[in-house]
C-alpha cells in the first residue's frame, strides 16, 4: 500500500500537501519516508497444555511442555514505507526506556523534574509525564508510593557556589502502566532523548544510576 492510496491516516502530510501552493513534483509523495512501529501482545492469559501437530515427515511429533503453562509475550515490530517499497519489518527489543539529557546536558538519565510546593510526589510525576510526553498519552500509576529512590550528591564546585546549599538530592521513581494514546512528536527530540534497549541502557547511564532503576526495570 502508498503513501499516496492511504495519505487520509496521515494528516500532518496531508495537510502540507494541501498548504503546497503548486507541487511541481507530481512524485512528491513517493519521495516521503513515514515509519511506525506497533506492539503485539496477548490480552490475556492462554492455556498451552492442549497442543496438537500434524507433521508429515514426523507423526508422532510430541510438545514437551514447560512448568509454567501460562504463557504471555510481546513483541515489538517497526516498519517503513517510501512509495510502494516496504521496508522491515524489524523487531525492536521488548522493552524501550527513554532517557533525556540531564544535568548540564552532560549525563543521561529519565525524564525527571523538580517537585513544586503543594505538590504530591505522585502528582509531581503526574505532571513531568505530561510536560515531557504531552497530554496524548494516558497510564495509570501504581499507588502513590515510587517504586525506587536514586541519591546522589551534588559536584563540589557547585555546593560550594551556592549559599546554604544542601549536600545533594533524591530522584524518586514511579511506574505507570499504558492505557491509551500516544507520544506527541515534537516532545522527544533526537538531540534530547534517547530510547535504549536494557543492554544499551546500561552502557549509556551512570553506573550508580543503573543500579538503582535495574531493581524496579521490568523483565524482558
Amino acid at each position: 500500500m502508498s503513501l499516496r492510496s492511504n495519505i487520509e491516516n496521515y494528516p500532518a502530510i496531508l495537510q502540507l500537501v494541501e498548504e503546497k501552493p503548486q507541487p511541481t513534483d507530481r512524485h512528491f509523495l513517493n519521495k516521503i519516508l513515514v515509519l511506525n512501529e506497533a506492539t503485539f501482545t496477548r490480552n490475556g492469559i492462554f492455556n498451552r497444555h492442549k497442543q496438537y501437530f500434524w507433521a508429515y515427515q514426523n507423526p508422532n511429533a510430541t510438545r514437551i511442555v514447560e512448568v509454567h503453562s501460562q504463557h504471555q509475550f510481546s513483541i515489538n515490530i517497526w516498519m517503513g514505507v517510501i512509495g510502494d517499497i516496504l521496508l522491515g519489518p524489524c523487531e525492536l527489543p521488548a522493552q524501550l526506556t527513554v532517557l533525556q539529557r540531564q544535568w548540564d546536558r552532560k549525563v543521561w538519565v529519565m525524564p525527571q523534574g523538580l517537585r513544586k510546593d503543594g505538590e504530591t510526589m505522585l502528582q509531581t510525576a503526574e505532571r513531568v509525564l505530561k510536560e515531557t510526553c504531552g497530554s496524548k498519552l494516558a497510564v495509570n500509576f501504581y499507588g502513590n508510593a515510587p517504586c525506587g529512590v536514586y541519591k546522589f550528591r551534588y559536584p563540589k564546585k557547585f555546593s560550594e557556589s551556592v549559599q546554604d546549599c544542601s549536600v545533594g538530592a533524591k530522584v524518586f521513581f514511579f511506574k505507570a502502566q499504558y492505557v491509551t494514546g500516544h507520544i506527541e512528536q515534537d516532545r522527544l527530540t533526537p538531540n534530547e532523548f534517547r530510547w535504549l534497549g536494557r543492554e544499551e541502557l546500561a552502557s549509556n547511564v551512570p553506573q550508580e544510576y543503573y543500579k538503582t532503576i535495574e531493581q524496579f526495570l521490568i523483565d524482558e
